[in-house]
């Protein structure tokens, strides 16, 4: 008799949890059916599901900055997935503080993002490509790496832009124009920016021109966004009239259809059998649409190399990017325009400078999220003219939480200029022996106006109200770096000194008041406000010297020592603890360097590393130790 193989292939549901080599879950985690259209991404907590699974699938893990897994379902219902970081590319050049170094010789945590990796994700920011990143969490604008460290003071990480200081928001920088991201994480790495490092360093490294022939690109992209109610299902009318007589039925208050007087309003018992309103569908059923389109022009020869980037990004969302409410009103237009040069002068003598200049318009409004959750299917949204019906449940104070979406009644605009101009010099003195300096200026003009009256659904009072604030900052920062290499034999040194100086300016001005003339002035206008009228101004000025050494050692590329220390003063704070001294030391051993190790197949790059380091946080405010006088 001849057997028949029996092959189950029955569908299946495939759970599990992706987490990185310290068991931390990892959100973002692409897990897809190999050769299908199957997929999905993890959780914040790191779970997944896949449905229609059978047992010869393949599941394949995809995570950027980690080696991507491919396993065999077989009998298999729970599949659990610990993420490895990627080894490939051990000779690429990552940039640690203020000098770059090979991968493989790295003696502290760096994870690193390449211009192909942030291509993979479309954003109209760097944000996203931030979240596959193992110890950091994005919310909204906020960035944390490896969570917070201070009560009061800033938490959030230092930005180098170009080897320079940049204290603008990390989504003022162009996405499309970005070469690499290199984070630092532990206090070995963060301690060589020493006051400024306790909450860890973001390394931003732009595309340059290059030698060769001219190339135009042009790239574009767009992009439609769907709201996935998952479970989230609202009643319609004749749930709700069946939930509401039910539960004051249990109450004691309804006995029958006689007593809905008594726990509907009058509209609601008019509406019931004509309207069945579903008022989340009005926000949550708008898509999200936006789009990128980039324009790029690069040449060079063995002399000078240049290139120019504009970019422009439109998104029209529910969500603002602060966090704070993920799902307010909001619409934005970026504009970006990148410039570099570079030039040779002479064998021993580059010089470059870059331009990144940012425009930014946007608009915000409240979020009706919570105002829609309590209105009732059996009230309109609109009056029959199609204008939002404004008190749609007769209650003067329960307002159509859609009426602040209207510009007359409610309008908050935002714009912001920004512009990071960067000059330098490099002279190779001798053999293994160069100098730097770098400069940068960093002005930057943010205008903010809003106008709201009574019509709109977060505000009461019969007086409307306009504001508007003017800021505008100035940051200039100096630094000179003096860098020494050198092998000998089985030796190598890598020794650098770094002299840098901070001024960084920001001036505010604001007015606002109640009663404004005709409310066509709104913000611009503000003399005619007859009410409540307000003006204020600041000003801040703080200034930081430092002074950083740093001296790497390898032996026979196994064995490496960084030893670091940097020494800030910093204005803004209380005389006698202006400076401090921040040491550091790292050490590392390339074990699969060992002849033990080379002879096991599968391990191609493994290294022991151990660090200390001190990083100190000096994100207060200027003059918040001094005394404050009331009158």
């Amino acid at each position: 008799m001849k057997e028949t193989a029996v092959v189950d292939q029955s569908q299946r549901k495939i759970t599990g949890k992706v987490s990185d080599n310290e068991g931390e879950p990892l959100p973002g985690v692409s897990v897809s059916v190999k050769g299908t259209r199957n997929a999905t991404m993890t959780e914040v907590d790191g779970y997944y599901s896949l449905d229609g699974i059978t047992h010869n699938n393949m599941l394949v893990f995809k995570y950027i900055s980690m080696a991507t897994q491919e396993i065999t379902v077989g009998e298999k219902y729970v599949i659990d997935v610990v993420m490895q970081e990627d080894i490939i590319g051990l000779d690429e050049v990552t940039t640690v503080g203020y000098l770059t170094m090979k991968k493989r010789d790295l003696t502290v945590a760096v994870a690193s993002i390449s211009a192909e990796q942030i291509a993979r994700i479309p954003s109209n920011t760097i944000l996203s490509a931030l979240t596959s990143v193992p110890g950091i969490r994005v919310n909204g604008n906020e960035i944390r790496i490896r969570g917070n460290r201070s009560i009061k003071a800033d938490n959030g990480p230092l930005i180098i832009l170009d080897g320079m200081p940049y204290y603008e928001p990390i989504e003022s920088i162009d996405p499309n124009d970005v070469e690499s991201i290199d984070i630092l994480k532990d206090a070995s790495s963060t301690s060589l920016y020493g006051s400024q490092g306790s909450n860890g360093v973001i390394i931003v490294s732009t595309k340059k021109g290059r030698k060769g022939k001219t190339t135009i690109n042009y790239d574009a992209f767009a992009g439609w966004g769907v709201t996935n109610w998952h479970n989230f299902k609202p009643m319609n009318a004749d749930q709700y009239i069946a939930f509401k007589r039910e539960a004051y039925r249990a109450a004691g208050t309804w006995k029958d259809e006689s007593d809905d007087s008594k726990i509907f309003l009058g509209n609601e018992i008019a509406n019931m059998g004509n309207l069945d309103e579903n008022w989340l569908d009005e926000f949550l059923g708008k898509n999200r649409f936006w789009t990128s389109h980039t324009l790029t022009i690069a040449s060079g020869n063995d002399k000078t190399q240049y290139k120019v980037s504009f970019n422009y990004k439109n998104d029209e969302n529910r969500t603002r990017p602060n966090g704070d409410n993920l799902l307010e009103g909001y619409k934005s237009d970026r504009y970006y325009l990148s410039t570099d040069l570079d030039h040779q002068v002479v064998d021993y003598l580059k010089v470059g400078i870059s331009s990144r200049l940012y425009y930014y318009n946007g608009e915000n409004k409240p979020n009706p999220f919570g105002g829609l959750l309590t209105m009732s299917p059996l009230t309109p949204i609109r009056n029959e003219d199609g204008t939002y019906n404004a008190i749609p449940t007769g209650d003067p104070y329960v307002k159509n939480p859609f009426l602040s979406t209207v510009d007359e009644y409610y309008n908050d605009k935002t714009e912001e200029w920004k512009a990071f101009i960067k000059a330098y010099a490099a002279l190779d003195i001798s053999e293994g022996l160069t100098f730097r300096t770098n400069f940068s200026y960093n002005p930057a003009f943010s205008a903010r106006g809003y106008y709201y009256d009574e019509r709109s659904n977060t505000y009461n009072d019969p007086r409307n109200v306009a504001g508007m604030h003017n800021n505008r900052k100035a940051d200039m920062v100096w630094n000179n770096i003096l860098n020494y290499k050198k092998t000998f034999g089985i030796h190598n040194i890598d020794v650098a000194g770094i002299y840098e100086i901070q001024d960084l300016t920001h001036t505010n001005t604001g007015a606002s008041g109640k009663e404004q003339e005709l409310p066509s002035y709104l913000w611009y206008n503000m003399g005619r406000l007859m009410d409540s009228k307000t003006l204020s101004s600041s000003f801040r000025r703080s200034q930081m010297i430092s002074y950083v050494g740093r001296l790497q050692y390898t032996l026979m590329d196994k064995y490496m020592a960084t030893v670091t220390f940097r020494e800030d003063g910093a204005s803004q704070l209380s005389k006698g603890n202006r400076w401090y001294f921040f040491p550091s030391f790292a050490l590392a051993w390339r074990v699969s360097e060992e002849k033990f190790i080379k002879e096991i197949p599968f391990i191609t790059n493994l290294k022991l590393r151990a660090n200390y380091g001190i990083t100190g946080n000096h994100s207060i405010d200027p003059y918040a130790t001094l005394g404050t006088l009331y009158a």
